[in-house]
């Protein structure tokens, strides 16, 4: 029995006045419990593998030679103006 179907359930039982209130709530409760407790019991397995990634296109390629081209620029400008600060200070 799915917990909504449980869950609807009780709530027309409560509705047509067979149980109260704090009948419905112990039940309620007790049945999203006992839901949960089956879930966690369940081992976690995919229902179908997850695809395999897609080999990286020429644009994405093509953008990793620019990031990596970009960080090495500014390694070597970094570099350079400190090479240059120090013979500017005398160091």
């Amino acid at each position: 029995m799915s917990l909504r179907k449980a869950l609807t359930e009780l709530k027309e039982a409560f509705d047509a006045g067979f149980i109260n209130q704090r009948e419905y709530d112990s039940n309620r409760r007790g049945i999203i419990d006992q839901w949960i407790s089956q879930l966690q019991s369940k081992p976690l397995t995919p229902q179908t593998p997850a695809p395999p990634p897609a080999p990286p296109t020429l644009w994405e390629k093509f953008l990793d030679m620019a990031r990596s081209f970009k960080r090495k620029l500014e390694d070597r400008i970094k570099e350079f103006f400190n090479k240059l600060f120090r013979l500017l200070i005398g160091q």
